[in-house]
């Protein structure tokens, strides 16, 4: 006889429909991973460039994100260029697109002497990044806005002899950008974040508007490996490989681009 479990899941299939059901059972499992790696790792990152970092409750996007960065694994094809940002020790990191401050606070962390202006455009994920800031003790240098236009980005960019910006803003990377002088951006580094199912072919564009001034890297979201799950749950895996799944609806393009005149350097053109 069937056990009371296998009953339920069939009168489910029958119900739903085999796609539905099944999906309602995977999200339920996600579900209750998700909050185990939340009580084990008590809020705190566990690995890759923000190790230590607490993580205040709530997220920008759900729950689909924060247990990969609490395990350190979130978009960990950044891994590389985060570092090279780190090691460059800029004075102005710039994050538009901030969410709940992963980035903005987590770089504030790892580059003590930076200052940091982060934005969103959504209050409740500006709210959220404040609210990182504060718990990492990082407040006083983590400055947090809303909607960022060209004009307040120029500004800051211009006034800062050593800047970073890191740019995740659903599509409209280029459109920010983009017609205006390359003069103030063209001795910063740059980390961009490309919408191409927003915003088609944008991936191309930044890398040919970027080309003259920077040297651009451009990185592709690879495979993962879901033996890099610490183990801080007993899981199988199949749950591993869940666990993994970022929700992006298509691989996604990256660009890291590093000025080709170092600041301070006369251009000799």
């Amino acid at each position: 006889m069937a056990s009371p479990r296998k009953r339920l899941f069939r009168l489910a299939m029958d119900w739903l429909g085999l796609e539905r059901a099944f999906n309602l059972v995977v999200s339920e499992r996600l579900a209750a991973l998700q909050a185990a790696i939340e009580r084990s790792a008590a809020g705190l990152v566990q690995a890759g460039p923000f190790t230590g970092m607490r993580l205040p409750a709530g997220s920008s996007w759900g729950a689909r994100e924060r247990h990969l960065k609490l395990l350190g694994l979130y978009e960990q094809d950044l891994h590389a260029a985060i570092e090279a940002i780190v090691a460059r020790a800029p004075s102005l990191i710039v994050n538009i697109g901030c969410a709940e401050g992963y980035y903005a606070v987590g770089l504030a962390l790892r580059v003590p002497g930076a200052s940091i202006a982060a934005f969103d455009a959504d209050s409740q994920s500006a709210a959220l990044c404040v609210e990182a800031a504060r718990v990492n003790g990082v407040a006083d240098r983590v400055k947090v806005g809303g909607l960022c236009t060209q004009g307040v980005l120029e500004g800051l960019l211009r006034g800062a002899d050593r800047a970073a910006l890191v740019l995740d803003c659903e599509g409209c990377e280029a459109e920010l950008l983009s017609g205006a002088s390359a003069d103030f951006w063209a001795q910063c580094d740059l980390l961009i974040e490309c919408h191409d199912f927003v915003v088609a072919g944008v991936t191309e564009k930044l890398s040919r508007m970027l080309e003259s001034t920077h040297r651009v890297t451009r990185i592709r979201q690879g495979a993962r490996d879901p033996h890099g799950i610490r183990d801080l749950i007993p899981c199988t895996e199949l749950e591993r490989w869940m666990l993994m799944d970022e929700s992006r609806p298509e691989p996604m393009f990256w660009l890291y681009a590093t000025p080709r005149i170092p600041v301070g350097v006369v251009n000799p053109a």
